[in-house]
């Protein structure tokens, strides 16, 4: 039973006790008040009618005559006129008196009252005595009335107490329901803190709640601070701040070993150059500043731009190159036409008398493509782009997408306008150090009426079309679908992408999937990119409060560079982190990869968050990961859905 019920039932259970003592208290006084005025009444009208009899001629026929005067002016149960030895004179009685009171009232509010009594005189000898008894059932009529209205009064009072007391009620106990909010956010794993109440009992609740918020707080950002000392100083160059060649090549490496055949990845390189004269003549102050601007400057622009890719890499590999690996990005000369523009619109090139110009130059990358290989033919490009006399240069190699625009047209609308009826998904097993399976995750390849697309380029070209939001809903419809026809202990973890639960429209029709397919909810998993959240953090954090009463987990995907960075990341209420294959990749030669990801493992499980990695590392990387502390992997072992 609430707080709340149990509140009014003991103010019912106070006021109804209290009602009925004052009732009986009222009754009976009223009733006591009512005797003493009739027994009065009687004493009163005896000595004034013996008073006039004792005046008058004292013939019975008279006598009669002024008791019946007397007799039918009131309500008189009996006038009777007795001589010396109590014989009777005259006697009135009067009939019954009707009314509409109860019985049962006329028996519980019956008055026993002393008649009058008055001594008549003949001169200076008595004559008689008068015996008057008003009728007492009028008494008990008024009785009647007055209790109805008293009762009348004290319940319309109760009601009008009642909805004043309840709006009371809930001032008072609204705190419990933000306190309620908290203690379930909490066991969400999402440590919020609230504003104490002015209650002083909820205030010592929420003060302990909020102190216990406030300690993993604490921890979380200490924990945060140590991780990304860290990370930064191991893989950030000192001047612009970005990410030096030693963590991209891991970035890099990582990405290729685990390049699926329709990925559509993007490899670009900035190098920054004098209009006239040798860059790197400048003083060495000079450079700095003007990579660390041109840096910043390259940073914000890619942001800017994120709807032309999933994600976006940048690392600064020598005095006068930035590296640029964008995923999920099917065309380059979308890349190429908004730089230049907005290189153009920049003053960038401009640094006091020096003018400066940016070469570029970007190529896809190739299925079972080595490295080396693919920075041959980036530098070749480069080459050209810096030779060139154009200004602002932006070369592309001629290698090409695998898929074409008019194929992957055809493909998404299927997949979305069927709702992924027909169509083939690959998935990876995640397991655990006892190579239990603990769920599948959807990436790869979709395979639509013969035709095959990746889901990266697939993605890419939803997100060209302002689609997205629509194939992962589709993808979603197929997942479901998919664990309609399969076993019960089968989990599916879907990609969500930031402009999915981002939209209010696309998180109504999530909830109303969920609402629709109940008995999957719980079986499902949603995968958002760490780098989508990092961006949209409210957004986010309103759509894990809309599907998590459905029983729905969430995780995090692709964790590494930013995650120590996400503010209140004790608030999301995550279920898992997946941690990107960049620091997974030759982990078991990269002592300051182990000690982040040990660091990160530890901040994991402290908020209650299990933690994963993808990629194929061998059994002795295996072995090391599930010592640092993770809880399973995904082995890039792909097979149909």
């Amino acid at each position: 039973m609430t707080l709340n019920k149990q509140l009014w039932i003991s103010i019912v259970l106070i006021i109804f006790l209290n009602s009925g003592i004052c009732f009986i208290l009222i009754v009976d006084a009223i009733k006591d008040s009512l005797g003493e005025q009739l027994y009065l009444k009687n004493v009163d009208n005896a000595n004034g009618l013996a008073l006039v009899l004792t005046q008058s001629e004292k013939s019975v026929s008279n006598l009669e005559l002024l008791i019946a005067a007397k007799f039918d002016s009131g309500h008189y149960s009996i006038i009777r006129l007795a001589d010396e030895d109590d014989n009777d004179i005259v006697v009135l009685r009067g009939s019954e008196y009707e009314t509409n009171v109860p019985s049962w009232f006329m028996r519980f509010g019956h008055f026993e009252v002393a008649p009058g009594v008055a001594q008549v005189s003949d001169g200076w000898s008595q004559f008689g005595t008068v015996h008057l008894e008003s009728q007492a059932e009028y008494a008990t009529e008024i009785l009647w009335g007055k209790i109805k209205y008293f009762t009348l009064c004290v319940l319309i009072l109760a009601l009008v107490i009642g909805a004043i007391g309840s709006i009371l009620l809930k001032i008072v106990l609204r705190p419990l329901d933000r306190i309620v909010y908290q203690a379930n956010c909490f066991s969400d794993r999402r440590f919020i803190t609230i504003e104490t109440p002015w209650t002083s009992d909820f205030a010592r609740v929420v003060e302990a709640m909020n102190s216990l918020a406030n300690r993993f707080k604490a921890l979380v950002l200490e924990n945060n601070r140590r991780l990304e000392d860290t990370r930064y100083r191991n893989r950030h160059d000192p001047i612009t701040g970005l990410p030096n060649i030693n963590a991209f090549f891991s970035i890099l490496e990582s990405q290729m070993h685990s390049y699926q055949e329709y990925e559509a990845n993007v490899f670009i390189m900035h190098s920054v150059k004098l209009m006239s004269g040798d860059f790197l003549s400048m003083p060495k102050d000079d450079q700095n500043v003007v990579m660390k601007q041109f840096a910043q400057w390259l940073s914000d622009y890619y942001v800017k731009k994120n709807s032309l890719y999933t994600e976006c890499r940048m690392a600064r590999i020598n005095e006068t190159d930035v590296a640029v690996l964008v995923s999920g990005c099917d065309q380059i000369n979308y890349i190429r036409s908004n730089f230049l523009e907005a290189l153009t619109a920049s003053d960038i090139k401009t640094r006091g008398d020096v003018q400066l110009d940016v070469a570029s130059a970007a190529t896809y990358v190739r299925n079972n493509e080595a490295s080396h290989e693919l920075f041959d033919r980036l530098d070749d490009a480069l080459y050209n782009a810096t030779e060139s006399d154009d200004e602002s240069e932006f070369v592309i190699d001629g290698f090409q997408s695998s898929v074409s625009d008019d194929n992957l047209a055809q493909i998404c609308s299927d997949f979305i306008d069927n709702v992924g009826s027909g169509s083939s998904i690959q998935f990876c097993d995640v397991k655990d150090a006892g190579d239990k399976k603990l769920f599948s995750l959807v990436s790869a390849e979709i395979r639509l009426n013969e035709s095959d697309c990746g889901l990266e380029a697939l993605t890419a070209f939803a997100r060209r079309t302002n689609r997205l939001r629509h194939l992962d809903l589709a993808l979603i419809r197929r997942a479901i679908s998919a664990l309609d026809i399969s076993s019960g202990d089968v989990k599916l973890a879907v990609p969500l992408y930031a402009s999915t639960f981002a939209s209010v429209d696309s998180v109504k029709q999530i909830v109303d999937l969920l609402k629709s397919n109940s008995a999957y909810a719980s079986r499902l998993l949603f995968d958002c990119r760490e780098s989508a959240v990092t961006g949209r953090k409210d957004e986010f954090v309103h759509f894990v409060e809309s599907v998590r009463p459905y029983g729905v987990k969430i995780g995090l995907s692709r964790v590494g560079e930013s995650f120590s960075q996400i503010t209140d990341v004790h608030e999301l209420g995550l279920d898992y982190i997946s941690i990107d294959n960049a620091f997974v990749h030759d982990v078991l030669n990269n002592p300051t990869n182990q000690a982040y990801l040990r660091g990160i493992a530890d901040l994991a499980h402290s908020l209650g968050m299990k933690v994963y990695a993808n990629g194929f590392i061998g059994a002795d990387g295996e072995k090391l990961l599930f010592e640092i502390g993770f809880d399973g992997l995904a082995r890039e072992k792909y097979k149909a859905l």
